[in-house]
This record gives C-alpha cells, sequence and structure tokens, in this order.
C-alpha cells in the first residue's frame, strides 16, 4: 500500500472558530427557512482564531489538511464558502459528518492511508449551557487512531494571540 506522507486532521467550531459564544442565538421558533438563512449567517460571522488560522494556513496550502466537522450537510457549502475566504485558496478539503461520534470511521479511514495523521480537535460541547462536556469516546478514539492528537492546553496555546 502506497501511503501520503502526512495529514492533519482539523475540527471547526470551538477550534478554529471561536464558535460557542454565538450559540443559542437563534429563535428555534423560526422557519426551517429562516432558521437556515440566520445559521448560515452566524457561520459565515464566526470568529477565527487568527494564530491558530495562520498555523494551519501554511499547511492548508501543501494540501495537507482536511477539515473535518459536526455539522449539518446542507451548510457544507456555506463551509467551504467560509474556508475559502479564511485560507484564500479554493483547494479546501472539507467533509461535514451529522454528530461527533461520526468523526471516527473518517478518522480510521484516513489513518490507513497516512504515515502521519495529527488530530486537532477541543472534543467540547455544551459551553452555550454554561457546562462544558466532552465527546470523551471521540477522543479516547482519536488518541488510539491518530498518530498525535492537539486538544486541551496545547490547542489553548495555538489559538491565543
Amino acid at each position: 500500500m502506497l501511503f501520503r506522507q502526512k495529514i492533519y486532521i482539523i475540527d471547526l467550531d470551538n477550534t478554529l472558530y471561536d464558535t460557542w459564544p454565538t450559540l443559542g442565538c437563534s429563535p428555534s421558533a423560526q422557519s426551517i427557512s429562516r432558521r437556515f438563512i440566520t445559521e448560515s449567517i452566524r457561520m459565515l460571522r464566526l470568529p477565527v482564531f487568527a494564530r491558530f488560522r495562520n498555523i494551519v494556513g501554511r499547511r492548508v496550502h501543501r494540501r495537507q489538511v482536511l477539515f473535518l466537522s459536526a455539522r449539518h450537510k446542507v451548510f457544507w457549502l456555506v463551509t467551504y464558502l467560509r474556508l475559502v475566504k479564511d485560507f484564500r485558496t479554493p483547494r479546501i478539503s472539507l467533509i461535514l459528518v451529522p454528530r461527533a461520534e461520526d468523526k471516527v470511521p473518517v478518522m480510521k479511514s484516513l489513518s490507513r492511508s497516512f504515515s502521519q495523521m495529527t488530530v486537532i480537535d477541543d472534543f467540547s460541547y455544551g459551553h452555550e449551557r454554561g457546562t462544558v462536556m466532552f465527546y470523551e469516546s471521540v477522543r479516547a478514539s482519536a488518541y488510539r487512531i491518530a498518530t498525535c492528537v492537539i486538544t486541551g492546553k496545547r490547542l489553548s496555546q495555538l489559538q491565543r494571540s
């Protein structure tokens, strides 16, 4: 089997983008089309962790990055366009999965094709409700599958300006 050398799998929400402060802003009583528009606008306006974007940018341009995030598939185009804007290239690799747990099969599949795989993800949820929790099983799987996992304090250091 021919292996490509290295890949970085990078989450978006609360990893590349400072998402959690913007959650819970849209009323759930809106029509489906109105909710789609409101959520799309919110995603396009998410604050980016600029230092982390700059670090990742070099690897994006070398085609070493796959963005893997738990977002509904209807937001693929909005997400892709935001990444194109932030990294100034249309050469973006992006996979959206419906749930955080669905990242695991993607990581397993990619691990068969790359000799080194780094996963960068905060593995968290619940910020907007005041209690941060973690996708422990997804994090544990990432540690088993990947060559390197960057999360927690190490991720915070990359995000800080």
